[in-house]
C-alpha cells in the first residue's frame, strides 16, 4: 500500500493533476488504519499539500514552480526506491525532506502553507477519529491538538457524515429530549 500510494503520489505530481493527489491523500488517510500510520500520513500530507500549491498559480515565482517540482520529483523517486527495497529509514528521511521542502516555500507567502498543513492534519484527524480511533490517537497521529479537531468535528459534522447513518433526525432529538425529562 505504501509503495503504491509513493508511485501515485509520483505520477500525480509529474502530471500536476491536482484531482489525483486529493483523491490519493482522501484514499490513503482511509486505509491508513491497515499500514504504517506516520508514513501514510506523511503520504497523504504531502500529497495535499501539493494539490493545494500547484492550484496557486499566484504564489509561484516564474519558473519556480517547475523547478520545485522537478526536485521533489526526485525526491519522490528517492522514496519509491526506499520502499521498494524497505528501507524505511531512507524513506522517513525522504518524506520528512519533502515536508521540510513544502515548508521552506512559507518564506514566500508567509502564512499559508503552514495554515493549510495545519488544515490538513485537522481534517486528517477528523477523518480518522470518524472512521474510529478515539480522539487521543487521531491528534496524535496527525500532531495535531486534540481541541482543533474537536471543533471541525462539531463544525463539519464529519463523525455523522461518516458514522452511523440509520439513525434518524427525530431518534435523534427524542434521545437528547430523554436526557432532559
Amino acid at each position: 500500500m505504501l509503495l503504491e500510494s509513493l508511485q501515485a503520489l509520483g505520477e500525480g505530481l509529474g502530471e500536476r493533476d491536482v484531482t489525483a493527489l486529493r483523491r490519493l491523500s482522501k484514499n490513503v488517510i482511509k486505509k491508513m488504519a491497515i499500514e504504517d500510520g506516520v508514513d501514510m500520513l506523511n503520504v497523504a500530507l504531502v500529497s495535499y499539500l501539493f494539490s493545494k500549491l500547484l492550484t496557486k498559480t499566484h504564489y509561484w515565482p516564474s519558473g519556480q514552480k517547475k523547478e520545485f517540482v522537478s526536485s521533489s520529483l526526485k525526491r519522490v523517486n528517492k522514496c519509491i526506491k526506499a520502499a521498494s527495497k524497505n528501507d524505511i529509514r531512507v524513506l522517513r528521511r525522504n518524506l520528512i525532506r519533502l515536508l521540510t521542502d513544502i515548508r521552506g516555500l512559507d518564506l514566500a507567502n508567509p502564512r499559508y502553507v503552514q495554515d493549510t498543513e495545519k488544515r490538513a492534519r485537522i481534517k486528517f484527524a477528523s477523518t480518522l477519529y470518524a472512521q474510529g480511533f478515539s480522539l487521543s490517537s487521531a491528534a496524535a497521529m496527525a500532531g495535531i491538538h486534540k481541541q482543533g479537531v474537536l471543533k471541525y468535528v462539531g463544525r463539519t459534522l464529519i463523525a455523522d457524515r461518516s458514522g452511523r447513518t440509520d439513525v434518524t433526525m427525530e431518534d435523534r432529538l427524542e434521545n437528547v429530549r430523554k436526557l432532559f425529562t
